[in-house]
């Protein structure tokens, strides 16, 4: 009778330290996890700052892109207003060469 009493407790001793090495266990996996999910989340983190950068650079090189484009446009309305002034003033010039010359 006293050998069975101390086999349950040994087993009940070994169902303790198996039950407690399972929980070392998972706590190991479960501290791996969340350092892997800490990681990932560091990773997606900086990957979503990378895509901000990269958004905002192109945008400024859109409204870059269009000023120059503006620019552009105004400057050809220079050129043309210039173009058409100087056919105007050698049309007067020529004009008045030939009103000189016939009078």
């Amino acid at each position: 009778s006293a050998w069975m009493s101390w086999q349950q407790h040994a087993a009940r001793d070994a169902k303790a330290h198996a039950a407690h090495q399972l929980s070392l266990e998972q706590q190991a996996r479960l501290d791996q996890a969340q350092q892997s999910a800490e990681v990932l989340e560091s990773q997606r983190t900086s990957h979503l700052r990378d895509l901000e950068e990269a958004a905002l650079h192109k945008t400024a090189e859109r409204a870059a892109r269009e000023e120059q484009r503006q620019e552009r446009q105004k400057l050809n309305s220079l050129t043309n207003e210039l173009q058409c002034k100087i056919c105007s003033l050698e049309s007067e010039l020529q004009q008045k060469k030939s009103d000189f010359e016939t009078a």
